[in-house]
């Protein structure tokens, strides 16, 4: 018995050429966690919900939309492993904690 794989929501090539091009433009050669994420949900690839907070308010915010608990990283186009620089909290269960 063979198996017919159907894939309903195609590829978004042209959004991920865009995510790579831009990087590019900026002289990067690694993508953000943020474009990353972006990149593999281009491809249908499942992603954890991720925002970007410009303040600690509108950190508090996003959190609460989110749902608690979260995670908050440093969002960095050049640190590529965050928790080795203290950027990475764990377990913030309520707005405080944020």
């Amino acid at each position: 018995m063979s198996a017919l794989l159907v894939f309903t929501n195609l590829p978004d090539r042209a959004a991920a050429e865009s995510i790579v091009q831009e990087a590019r433009a900026a002289g990067r050669t690694i993508l953000s966690e943020f474009e990353s994420k972006k990149l593999l949900a281009c491809y249908g690839i499942p992603i954890v919900d991720t925002r970007i907070a410009h303040s600690e308010d509108e950190a508090v915010r996003l959190a609460a939309a989110i749902g608690h608990p979260v995670v908050l990283k440093v969002f960095s186009e050049s640190i590529t492993h965050k928790s080795r620089v203290g950027g990475v909290r764990l377990h913030l269960f309520d707005e405080e904690s944020v």
